[in-house]
């Protein structure tokens, strides 16, 4: 999704905890 222009990646760890950011999970 993006948000004032940003892109903010969507991703699950693997305890399936949600996290935001707006760098891809590394």
């Amino acid at each position: 999704m993006t948000i004032d222009g940003i892109t903010i990646y969507k991703w699950k760890d693997k305890n399936g905890v949600m996290h935001y950011s707006d760098q891809p999970f590394k």
